[in-house]
């Protein structure tokens, strides 16, 4: 009865925020100790490779998608106006743009109209041509990545064979000599 009485009143609503806050902060402290397994792991070193050297495409993608986004918004927003169609003003017609350009497609929000089904059809074909022009450049980036680890690799091994051939000449000269103590 006491707790009930108190948490009805909303007096440990300030207590339970704070300690909301609290669990978040260590939330991304676990989010951050899983980056600097980064470090260590060769698929997540190619992906960061690939990102920061295909940043020039991805800010031309995100450019295009905003341009592209703020004028199918525009018509749908001014097309869709009369209509019970969820397009209350231009951001949410932005949001309806952007899942429709990423063929993610939730359906809360969609347009009625004939005219607004037309400008739909062509934000969703715009998209798809939208999001493949980067991909060529950044897939070519991570095949140089890829293949440049790949010639490090075998570089490493190469010299590592080589130094170990010399300490088995170097061994058996030092034996012919009676120098060294042990024989391979």
């Amino acid at each position: 009865v006491f707790n009930q009485t108190y948490v009805e009143e909303g007096l440990f609503d300030e207590e339970e925020d704070n300690l909301q806050g609290v669990l978040q902060v260590f939330r991304v402290f676990k989010l951050a100790r899983i980056l600097k397994l980064a470090r260590h792991s060769r698929g997540l070193q190619s992906i960061i490779f690939t990102l920061t050297q295909s940043a020039r495409e991805l800010g031309l993608l995100i450019m295009i998608l905003v341009i592209t986004g703020l004028i199918f918004s525009s018509l749908a927003f001014y097309i869709e106006q009369g209509e019970d169609s969820g397009f209350t003003d231009i951001p949410t017609a932005f949001y309806w743009v952007i899942i429709t350009m990423t063929t993610v497609g939730y359906g809360d929000i969609f347009p009625v109209s004939g005219l607004g089904k037309f400008v739909g059809t062509f934000c969703a074909i715009s998209g798809a041509l939208t999001m493949s022009l980067p991909l060529p450049i950044i897939v070519s980036n991570f095949e140089k990545y890829y293949e440049k680890q790949n010639r490090d690799d075998k570089l490493k091994l190469r010299r590592a064979r080589i130094a170990e051939e010399k300490k088995k000449e170097e061994s058996l000269r030092m034996g012919h000599f009676g120098l060294a103590t042990s024989k391979v």
